[in-house]
């Protein structure tokens, strides 16, 4: 039985690459001029293509088999707003909204009961919509790194074999962005309120955006995007912490509902001074 390795942005790709397939098409290719190259070329040659089995090799061991769609978080506790409105509690969630910030996470990508793990640095500042996420196995072979600005892709590397899946970066972009960007529903979104949550609702580009805010103190429960084809994607956060007078979601998971992936981040430390992961 095939184990997926990896599965980059799925709407690029509708079926996942396997082990089996991965290795053939990718890595087994001879060269053109195999038959004519000299021992010096044949010599980088095969240490080229070593180099590439030992990527494959280390991404392949980091494959779980078994996964499943439970959520390893505990919910936030969700006492009664009582006569809170849902402008206050807006403003609650933008008060302590981090702004700038680095986090330490561990990740974990899950597709088809599937999945593999990373370690992974975040940085985000908010005001300038700029985000940084650099990702590496649990034995420090670096798999990507994206930084970009406003909805830009402005630097990236995608480490050998996973650029051949599609545009892995611009996908992963995308993703930092949706969770981490536009927490805070606009002043003139749309709201109901409930007992112990409340709902706001966002007209954008790409749809309705909503939001779920509960809690004490007042917390982004959940995001989701609706586009004209219904729900596409979702993130729920989990487990809030304080640190500095921010609120920090403790576990994260991204769901993108239209490709049938999901991302699980879990929070190990809050970064004062981000060590630098840039080649």
């Amino acid at each position: 039985m095939n184990r997926i390795i990896y599965v980059s942005d799925l709407s690029h790709h509708n079926a996942p690459i396997t082990e089996g397939n991965a290795v053939s098409k990718i890595w087994s290719r001879p060269p053109a001029c195999a038959a004519t190259a000299d021992r010096s070329s044949a010599g980088r040659a095969q240490g080229a293509t070593n180099a590439k089995r030992l990527i494959i090799t280390v991404l392949a061991c980091l494959v779980i088999a078994g996964g499943c769609a439970t959520v390893p978080f505990e919910p936030v506790s969700l006492p009664p707003i009582g006569d809170v409105t849902a402008e206050a509690l807006r403003r609650s969630v933008a008060a302590t909204a981090p702004q700038r910030f680095a986090l330490l996470q561990s990740a974990v990508f899950e597709y088809r009961g599937h999945a593999m793990a990373a370690i992974c640095i975040t940085e985000i500042d908010v005001p300038q919509r700029s985000y940084s996420v650099v990702a590496m196995t649990p034995m420090g072979v670096k798999l990507f790194e994206v930084r970009g600005r406003d909805g830009r892709l402005e630097q990236s590397f995608v480490a050998p074999g996973l650029d051949a899946w599609g545009d892995v970066a611009e996908a992963i972009a995308k993703d930092i962005q949706r969770v981490y960007l536009d927490s805070v529903p606009a002043a003139d979104a749309r709201t109901h309120v409930w007992r112990r949550q409340a709902l706001f609702r966002d007209a954008v580009s790409e749809g309705r955006r909503e939001y779920i805010v509960g809690g004490d103190p007042p917390v982004l429960i959940r995001k989701r995007l609706y586009d004209r084809q219904g729900a596409f994607w979702d993130v729920n956060y989990y487990e809030y912490t304080e640190y500095e007078g921010n609120q920090f979601a403790g576990g994260i998971v991204f769901a993108n509902r239209r490709y049938g992936y999901r991302l699980v981040l879990r929070l190990k430390e809050i970064l004062a001074d981000p060590p630098d992961t840039r080649q």
